[in-house]
């Protein structure tokens, strides 16, 4: 059920359901905080029962533990994210209608089915779980392609590409327990990883200046972010080109070389954004940190995969739990606020959240690098981190997306 936008909200009878399906952000962002925090609840209870054991222990789902860890953080939490950023964005930029109550009931109703497939279904035939932990993404694409086609939103036609070729790097993954293939899980999941990384590198860039553009006009300021159309595109065709890399030489001196550069591209980018003048808006601030954690990201992998000191995993970590962690939850947060009428300014406990969740990548890329003696202190540390920023997150944003708009707006 729609909302009318000429009536007071008063006299608009949405219900308890038409409230909290009415507008993506509302379902998705509260699936997103709380998955991320029982995921990896799950994942250090998992972790606690294996270092004291010295074995791998059984699970409930179809994939050894840490492997449905990275698969539920690239393929679980991040289409969360997207899903209600996707639903909420795609009526403001085509001046359409939002997706009906029922349409985001079938997606609620996908994105849980592929959760506890991927959870609990260890006796499930591998084509049934591959089934529906693939059911979300397509659904989501053919949603949003509608209003974007009607309305020849070319710009934005790269949001229903990418999320096609989410599903097909997931169906990639699957293809190894499919018997397609002897080994595709990793490749798979790092593809997806490029390309999650690549969507951070356009929205980002388009909301990042904005929003400080914004925030520092409002402060008085008239030194204003810098961008340059040229390096706009090299930053973006970086990442295009490295996904390319990675699709074909993952490892080499070929996809270090080109992260490297990627890397370069993205600082060069993120200097011209005047981070430091945000410092005291964290709604703004949290934008550049995350957007910094994609450099860092790149920079770690170009250097683990020219065969330097780095191992692989801190550069996965840096840029799933740093660039995507630090930048979700920062458009969330925003996007939570300004959806529900409130002021766009993080209070003390979002801020700690931003916090927690920009500083869990820093034990787990240099704990078990630099400390090897204390890896699993370092995981521990990282893993509480990662939970106490979305427990914070949950504690502050779910009341707001599970209640009326404060301002009485409809929505």
């Amino acid at each position: 059920m729609m909302t009318d936008p000429d009536k007071p909200a008063s006299q608009q009878n949405v219900g308890k359901r038409g409230l909290f399906l009415g507008q993506g952000l509302r379902p998705f962002f509260c699936f997103a905080g709380l998955f991320a925090v029982i995921a990896m609840l799950s994942w250090i209870a998992w972790l606690g029962v294996h270092f004291a054991n010295g074995v791998v222990t059984a699970v409930l789902g179809p994939l050894p533990m840490y492997l449905w860890h990275a698969h539920e953080l690239v393929f679980g939490y991040i289409p969360a994210v997207l899903a209600g950023f996707l639903l909420t964005a795609v009526p403001n930029w085509t001046n359409s209608p939002g997706i009906p109550v029922r349409g985001q009931m079938l997606l609620a109703c996908a994105w849980l089915l592929g959760r506890c497939a991927m959870a609990f279904g260890a006796g499930l035939d591998p084509w049934l779980i591959a089934a529906l932990d693939m059911l979300f993404l397509p659904i989501l694409a053919v949603m949003i392609s509608q209003p974007l086609w009607k309305r020849r939103a070319k710009r934005n036609f790269i949001f229903p590409v990418a999320l096609t070729l989410f599903a097909a790097f997931n169906l990639y993954f699957h293809a190894e327990s499919l018997e397609w293939t002897d080994e595709s899980r990793r490749l798979g999941l790092l593809l997806a990883i490029d390309l999650i990384i690549l969507l951070l590198v356009v929205v980002g860039g388009r909301v990042t200046p904005a929003f400080t553009r914004n925030a520092l006009r409002n402060a008085g300021e008239t030194d204003l972010p810098r961008s340059f159309a040229a390096l706009d595109v090299a930053a973006i065709a970086s990442i295009a080109i490295l996904l390319i890399a990675d699709s074909v030489a993952s490892g080499t001196a070929v996809s270090g070389a080109v992260a490297l550069i990627a890397a370069v591209l993205q600082i060069l980018r993120l200097a011209g954004w005047r981070s430091w003048a945000t410092r005291h808006q964290p709604i703004v601030w949290v934008l550049h940190l995350g957007y910094g954690w994609i450099a860092l990201g790149l920079v770690l992998k170009g250097m683990a995969d020219l065969g330097g000191p780095v191992p692989d995993s801190a550069a996965l970590h840096g840029l799933t739990i740093g660039a995507m962690g630090t930048m979700t939850v920062g458009v969330m947060s925003r996007a939570a606020l300004g959806h529900t009428g409130y002021p766009l300014i993080a209070n003390g406990h979002t801020v700690a959240a931003y916090c927690c969740i920009a500083a869990a990548p820093v034990p787990r890329i240099f704990g078990p690098w630099l400390f090897p003696g204390y890896y699993a202190e370092a995981m521990l540390a990282a893993a509480l981190l990662w939970i106490a920023g979305f427990a914070l997150f949950c504690w502050v944003f779910i009341p707001l997306l599970t209640s009326p708009r404060r301002d009485g707006q409809p929505g």
